[in-house]
């Protein structure tokens, strides 16, 4: 906040306006915690636990130490999605569990993605889902900023023709099968600079979401999965 208030003076003195209360403003904390402590931790715990298999997670030697709970937290969706599962502690040690990684949790942390989203591209080759060609299309999209953009507020008629154009990528079964479609059209195209133009898409988050797509691709490949299943 501070920071900005000296970047909006830089040509004069002025007057900086905070939407929030004053005690709220005194409160906050001088610097921003480190990342590692504000987000999702069951990729790092799961990557932490390929390397030290067995061990417990708490004990591990962060240089930026998360909190416990969130620790706790992460070790228990990978226990929900069968990344990890416990095992008996050595009675010598001082550690409250152990846990040892899934051959599925192998499989999992070889993948570039959050274990949640890795887990359902891996299930997505079973039988009784046979859509892994989707689930991939779905989670590249996933993994880029929104596709879709508006032109700003004071051109009401552009913003108007991108929401006709949104709409008609919008399927009712919700967001994963319109973001589905969204890159099959784009596809179509062969990423043609002038239909995203035109249906208000950004080319930008498009490729990006396309060299996700291939990479996962690559890797599964490796991993003897057909990507084309659907």
């Amino acid at each position: 906040a501070k920071q900005r208030a000296g970047r909006a003076g830089r040509e004069c003195h002025g007057f900086c306006y905070r939407l929030l209360t004053e005690d709220e403003y005194v409160s906050c904390e001088q610097n921003t915690s480190p990342e590692i402590e504000r987000v999702n931790l069951a990729q790092v715990i799961l990557q932490l636990l390929v390397i030290r298999n067995g061990d417990d997670p708490v004990t591990f030697d962060f240089i930026s130490r998360p909190s416990t709970t969130y620790i706790r937290q992460a070790i228990e969706e990978l226990k929900t999605l069968q990344c990890i599962k416990s095992i008996k502690k050595d009675p010598r040690s001082s550690s409250a569990g152990a846990y040892q990684v899934t051959e599925h949790g192998f499989r999992i942390s070889l993948l570039p993605l959050t274990p949640l989203l890795a887990h359902l591209l891996l299930l997505s080759q079973k039988p009784e889902y046979s859509c892994t060609y989707e689930v991939i299309l779905a989670v590249s999209m996933l993994s880029v900023e929104s596709p879709f953009y508006k032109p700003s507020h004071s051109n009401r008629i552009q913003q108007e023709k991108a929401l006709k154009a949104h709409k008609r990528f919008l399927q009712t079964e919700g967001d994963l099968p319109s973001l589905v479609r969204v890159i099959q059209n784009w596809k179509s195209v062969k990423g043609d600079k002038r239909w995203c133009l035109n249906n208000y898409i950004n080319h930008k988050n498009m490729s990006k979401a396309n060299e996700v797509l291939n990479q996962l691709r690559r890797l599964l490949e490796k991993m003897n999965i057909d990507v084309m299943i659907s």
